[in-house]
């Protein structure tokens, strides 16, 4: 497995794995009707790589088979958003989620030596809550959050405080 920075060419792979993993990980959390609308709008998403952060890639062969992006976070200070973190179903479990939040944690304190990486992981998703605990992150507030129109869900705030130097 090779560990990289995402590229363009890299967009429609990241999409496809992005719905993938939603499928697979929200289905029974999130209304059917909303999940059958992914798709499209994780095509939209990955038009382009996000100019104010950055994409992680693992790779076997050449699939792309986790990703995790960041950008900016929402409010004022250094703080990072962790605003994606995706291992294809077949392979959770495997130790591939964890060396990308390695790598993931790795580039943020270079880009933000200090700061806070934060996440928003559903309340009800335990299985990522219980990855997140067992890979050193902090959950912190709770929050209700309109996830799409119509769509408000339970969320739990989970923070790595990143090293300086």
């Amino acid at each position: 497995m090779e560990l990289r920075p995402a590229g363009e060419a890299d967009l429609a792979a990241i999409a496809a794995l992005h719905t993938r993993s939603w499928l697979s990980a929200y289905s029974g959390l999130l209304p059917g009707a909303f999940l059958k609308e992914v798709p499209e709008r994780h095509r939209r998403q990955w038009r382009e790589l996000p100019g104010d952060g950055f994409v992680v890639v693992a790779e076997v062969g050449d699939s792309v088979v986790a990703f995790g992006s960041v950008r900016p976070g929402q409010g004022d200070g250094d703080d990072l958003l962790l605003d994606n973190l995706h291992v294809a179903p077949t392979l959770r479990g495997t130790g591939v989620g964890q060396k990308v939040l390695e790598a993931v944690l790795r580039r943020a304190a270079q880009v933000a030596p200090g700061a806070v990486l934060y996440l928003w992981v559903l309340e009800r998703n335990e299985g990522a809550r219980r990855f997140y605990r067992r890979n050193g992150g902090s959950e912190s507030v709770a929050r209700q959050e309109e996830f799409a129109p119509g769509v408000v869900v339970e969320e739990r705030r989970v923070e790595w405080r990143l090293p300086v130097g």
